[in-house]
């Protein structure tokens, strides 16, 4: 657990030390005055939320003060020896957070998340389909219970449904939750 504290305090420092310099950037030097060796001054959250859905600054500074936000969080939160669940929730939020700014890719955990949500989409697709593809097959589920409906309409929608789930060899609860009745 030591070793995650420290690799985890390694990526909160930088991502506290790249969101000030988008801040200062951007204009915003008043943050660093109220940081100093990694503790916040009075006033500090006061001057954060002052700035924090302004739409006249750079939505990349705006998101910089997300980033550090959740930093000091996250700092806060590690030396009062909290649960694992509770420092790895805050953690998330700091990663979600910095994964909007320009320089998350730099962070191994951010890139690593990236490829596996890439991953599991493109497999999610290999199985599935994309989402033109599956609204696509929903269509042919919704003619085939049309047609069968016009050829035979003393039939129910539930009898329609079970003949669509035979003819597409699915289940009869997929043929009914991608297609309307006709009532």
């Amino acid at each position: 657990m030591s070793n995650n504290l420290d690799r985890m305090e390694l990526v909160v420092e930088y991502l506290e030390k790249q969101a000030l310099e988008t801040l200062v950037d951007h204009g915003l030097s008043n943050f660093s005055e109220y940081l100093h060796d990694g503790t916040m001054r009075d006033g500090f959250f006061a001057e954060l939320y002052k700035h924090y859905n302004r739409k006249d600054i750079p939505l990349q500074a705006r998101w910089s003060l997300r980033v550090l936000k959740r930093a000091i969080v996250v700092r806060c939160t590690m030396p009062n020896d909290p649960e694992p669940e509770e420092l790895a929730f805050v953690y998330a939020g700091l990663i979600r957070a910095s994964e909007k700014t320009k320089f998350s890719g730099f962070v191994p955990e951010i890139e690593r998340s990236r490829k596996i949500k890439n991953a599991a989409k493109k497999g999610h697709e290999a199985i599935h389909g994309t989402q033109k593809e599956k609204v696509a097959r929903w269509a042919e589920y919704q003619s085939f219970i049309n047609k069968t409906h016009q050829a035979f309409p003393r039939l129910s929608y539930s009898k329609c449904a079970e003949m669509a789930a035979e003819h597409f060899n699915v289940s009869s609860k997929t043929i009914k939750r991608h297609t309307t009745n006709w009532k």
